[in-house]
């Protein structure tokens, strides 16, 4: 399983950059925001967000495909 901690100006934004190193689309991974970040006073004391991002497990037995013998 494939993941990745980025930095951003907001959540969005590292959001996209973890989407764009793991080269997967927002339905294929989950995402843990870690820090929402803050935009401070005029830029001074700004804090980044902070993002894991992590590629979904899919689970291929899912147990809803045919039937089952005995």
């Amino acid at each position: 399983m494939r993941e990745t901690e980025q930095k951003g100006k907001d959540v969005q934004a590292a959001i996209e950059a973890g989407l764009a190193q793991l080269r997967l689309r927002r339905d294929q991974v989950e995402v843990v925001i870690k820090e929402k970040g803050s935009s401070g006073f005029f830029g001074i004391d700004s804090k980044p967000a902070v993002v894991v991002i992590r590629e979904k497990r899919w689970d291929n037995n899912r147990g809803g495909g045919g039937s089952r013998r005995d």
